[in-house]
């Protein structure tokens, strides 16, 4: 099954320095090493920028994206159709997130569970990427 939509609120949070926030229950997503994508609702966001302070910044980043949640046990394999990415590594578990390009498009995925992995891209690609995993995905006539 394969689900495309407009993530939640999602920011960036760039660090200066080697100080690493403390995310309590949010979903953070290790973009980068100094780099990590959070999932907040605005409570959350102004508590996570009081930790901040001297030590970073926070961007809303999810204006321009669109998450497609492969729900499935054949998602790993789904991922490296028209991929660069091997997702079959036992170490691309639960809670890690990995940035590769799928055809021509550049991805950030995110495991969720070992069911569900959430792949983050530009919404100008939808259309394709939505096309891509229905042919991979659905069941064989």
């Amino acid at each position: 099954m394969i689900t495309i939509m407009p993530p939640p609120a999602m920011v960036s949070v760039d660090l200066w320095d080697e100080f690493t926030p403390d995310f309590g229950g949010l979903t953070a997503m290790r973009a980068e090493p100094r780099r990590w994508w959070v999932i907040a609702d605005d409570d959350q966001l102004e508590a996570l920028k009081v930790q901040l302070a001297d030590h970073g910044s926070l961007t809303l980043i999810n204006g321009g994206l669109m998450r497609a949640s492969l729900i499935d046990a054949g998602w790993r394999e789904a991922l490296m159709v028209g991929g660069w990415f091997n997702a079959e590594d036992a170490a691309f578990a639960v809670g890690c997130c990995a940035g590769t390009l799928i055809g021509h498009v550049s991805v950030r995925m995110h495991v969720v569970s070992d069911t569900q992995c959430d792949v983050y891209f530009a919404s100008s690609y939808r259309g394709a990427m939505e096309h891509h995993w229905q042919h991979i995905m659905e069941p064989a006539k």
